[in-house]
């Protein structure tokens, strides 16, 4: 079962600057007069002369956390996953096999879903009140917001049991075939 969580970001201070860190930015798009601003991460792709001021102009790295999704801003929100758990991404129902989150994913979690992303828990314990992440090499599964009864209802659409083959062979007895069809036999 996926529950609704919300991505956000721990910064932290390191000792030295090593690439492959994320860093975090806002961007303000400007597209038909209307204003939109999200953030976006970016890898440190060298090692910079002067940490401190890179971090200066960038701000510290920053690592990923999954928390409980909380509609009510008064109410604190629970980690869900922690940094070295934030791990898998699943491409949806058009395909059965989970690969590593990337930074593009991440992105795009921020840029068009606010943050917001579905993580899988344990079913038994939800219906205790609990959400228990399920961990798969010690890392979570999260994929894109999507309601699920759209899907099947999309499914429903295209039944499996119709051989399509099979369609074109229409005969006499067919009582999809109307008279005019018989006219021109």
């Amino acid at each position: 079962m996926y529950i609704k969580a919300k991505l956000v970001f721990d910064s932290y201070l390191p000792d030295i600057l090593k690439p492959g860190m994320w860093f975090k930015q806002t961007i303000t798009d400007v597209i038909y007069g209307k204003r939109y601003t999200y953030d976006r991460l970016f890898l440190l792709g060298h090692t910079p002369t002067d940490s401190e001021a890179y971090i200066v102009v960038n701000g510290c790295p920053v690592m990923p956390v999954i928390v409980s999704f909380t509609a009510n801003p008064d109410d604190k929100a629970v980690t869900l996953a922690y940094p070295h758990q934030v791990g898998w991404f699943d491409d949806g129902p058009g395909t059965d096999e989970l690969r590593d989150i990337e930074l593009k994913d991440i992105n795009l979690i921020l840029s068009d879903y606010d943050g917001e992303l579905d993580i899988e828990i344990e079913d038994e314990a939800f219906e205790d009140g609990l959400a228990i992440p399920i961990l798969y090499m010690d890392k979570v599964t999260l994929r894109l917001v999507w309601d699920e009864d759209d899907y099947l209802y999309e499914q429903d659409d295209y039944p499996d049991e119709e051989d399509w083959d099979d369609m074109d062979d229409l005969t006499d007895d067919d009582p999809e075939q109307t008279d005019a069809d018989h006219e021109t036999e």
